[in-house]
């Protein structure tokens, strides 16, 4: 089957997931093979996810899909916030509301990790604005 031209960048828009894949996502896997260790695949593949994400939303690669596996604390505050907003469709609104306004479980957690999350996207738009800056004065 033929592939036809495309214009609309759809190549550059799969080309940070794929860079992820092959550089992150391939050697982790290679690697374990390699060294005969055991990987947490759900893990794996949430570092994949948060990775691509944050190449494709805010052009900055963590590199948590790493065979060290370093921990982020953004990383984890966002597969928090994940499963929170899953825990409030499966809840009645009134119970996660009332955790909400005491500030107690899910929505105490949710809280903290909302402001981790803000943290790093601050840290990712004040980088951004400096390359800008860099570029503009060469």
């Amino acid at each position: 089957m033929e592939k036809l031209p495309c214009n609309n960048g759809e190549e550059q828009v799969l080309e940070p997931p794929r860079h992820v894949l092959e550089k992150g996502l391939v050697l982790v896997l290679e690697h374990a093979v390699e060294h005969g260790t055991a990987v947490d695949l759900e893990d794996v593949l949430h570092r994949f996810d948060y990775d691509t994400i944050c190449l494709l939303a805010l052009g900055f690669n963590p590199k948590g899909l790493s065979v060290l596996f370093p921990v982020f604390p953004s990383k984890v505050a966002a597969h928090y916030i994940e499963n929170c907003l899953l825990f409030r469709n499966v809840l009645p609104s009134s119970f996660w509301k009332l955790q909400q306004w005491l500030q107690i479980g899910v929505e105490k957690r949710l809280s903290k990790s909302l402001e981790i999350a803000d943290r790093f996207l601050d840290d990712c738009i004040a980088m951004r604005r400096e390359k800008l800056r860099e570029k503009n004065h060469c």
